[in-house]
């Protein structure tokens, strides 16, 4: 739910904590995730998906399936592992660059 609320939602989606829909579609994150595919209505302009469908639908909204060129099913290898830091850091790091959870991994503090 820490991705969802703070990485998938825009800033000013509410935040609702027993329910979340995610609008916003970070590539780097959901491939570090292992998602491999997404069904959206929404273009998604990025070198690593590619239009696997496409379900046209009423006043010309398409539904598209996408699926992520290199999603992580196992074999991400971070080569760095980061001291320990706060979640509002670790969300700093991620919207500076959103590709770093391929080589790095971060514990967390509560």
């Amino acid at each position: 739910m820490f991705y969802v609320w703070n990485v998938f939602n825009a800033p000013t989606d509410p935040k609702d904590y027993n329910f979340a829909f995610p609008r916003v579609a970070n590539i780097d994150i959901l491939s570090a995730l292992g998602v491999r595919f997404i069904i959206t209505d929404l273009e998604l302009a990025s070198n690593n998906t590619r239009v696997k469908r496409i379900l046209p639908l009423k006043e010309d909204v398409n539904l598209c399936l996408y699926e992520l060129s290199s999603p992580n099913l196992g074999g991400f290898s971070p080569r760095k592992v980061s001291a320990q830091i706060g979640s509002s850091e670790l969300l700093q790091r991620i919207h500076s660059d959103s590709a770093l959870l391929e080589f790095e991994a971060f514990e967390v503090r509560r």
